[in-house]
């Protein structure tokens, strides 16, 4: 968040506008809707996939629209070309947030975006045990951003930055075998009888698949989301803690990109979970979902 703080305030003013998708991560949308408008900066919300949307929601004093590769927690994938094509039209910056993919399978800078925010506490470290994030592009566009951690704080620990260098030096490695195993469990989860649906770019019902297959040519990545398919007559919510109780070689955890296959329940989301697959076997990973998916009504 000190990154999406840093990199956004140092190019935003009072009497700015700024475009934002609406599917992101729960925090950067408390910033925009509450924090940005109590310093002057005006924010509209979009459907990011909807390009005549984006392109309706500019304006003359639009600075940038802002986004993330892959979206959290419905996995939507951004036309990074066209959306960037939308926005320096207009005069505006296109600023992505890359975690979810990071950049083994990712480069938004490649398609136009000029400015990328990310966390490294993720898939970068690797290993849930440091806290950081990033901020890539011109030396033009980052020296402001610098300018903002320097007079704000927000930077990261020596030992964090240590941890996460260190961590970096597999991610492609980790990366190439969470995509894998999200492949593989995706796969399984569509065609389980229990599973309502599944979203994760490897498969052919996503709704951005065509996208996916121009921007992710080195793998589909490790989250995913589904939710599970509750019997007429229960409550969505009592099958997501059905399963969420039941799995036993996964963890029930908030973060995401570690070596550890995580399960993330969303109830506020109508019961669906965000998965963030490991490096585990992926039989391993099937065999505890089969399991605990028995347990749901």
């Amino acid at each position: 968040m000190s990154a999406i703080a840093a990199g956004l305030l140092a190019h935003l003013k009072s009497g700015d506008h700024l475009i934002v998708a609406d599917d992101l991560f729960i925090i950067s949308q408390i910033l925009f809707a509450e924090d940005f408008p109590s310093r002057g900066i005006e924010v509209t919300p979009v459907p990011i996939t909807d390009l005549a949307a984006v392109r309706a929601a500019m304006k003359p004093n639009t600075k940038i629209i802002y986004c993330e590769g892959l979206s959290n927690p419905w996995m939507r994938i951004t036309d990074l070309p066209a959306v960037a094509e939308i926005a320096h039209a207009g005069g505006a910056l296109l600023v992505v947030d890359n975690t979810f993919l990071s950049p083994v399978l990712l480069r938004p800078l490649e398609h136009g975006a000029d400015l990328v925010l990310q966390t490294t506490t993720k898939w970068v470290s690797g290993h849930g045990d440091a806290l950081g994030g990033i901020a890539a592009g011109s030396k033009a566009l980052v020296d402001p951003i610098r300018r903002q951690t320097d007079l704000l704080g927000g930077a990261a620990s020596p030992f964090n930055s240590w941890l996460i260098a260190r961590g970096a030096r597999t991610l492609p490695l980790r990366i190439e075998r969470a995509s894998q195993n999200a492949s593989a469990v995706a796969a399984f989860l569509e065609a389980h009888e229990k599973v309502e649906w599944v979203r994760h770019p490897s498969l052919a019902s996503h709704p951005d698949r065509a996208v996916a297959d121009r921007l992710l040519t080195s793998g589909w990545g490790g989250m995913l989301s589904f939710k599970p398919r509750a019997a007429a007559g229960v409550d969505p919510l009592d099958a997501m803690r059905a399963f969420s109780d039941h799995v036993q070689m996964c963890a029930v955890g908030v973060s995401l990109g570690e070596v550890d296959t995580l399960v993330y329940p969303m109830p506020k989301r109508g019961g669906i979970f965000r998965i963030s697959v490991g490096i585990e076997s992926a039989a391993d990973i099937i065999a505890d979902f089969s399991q605990a998916l028995d347990h749901v009504r």
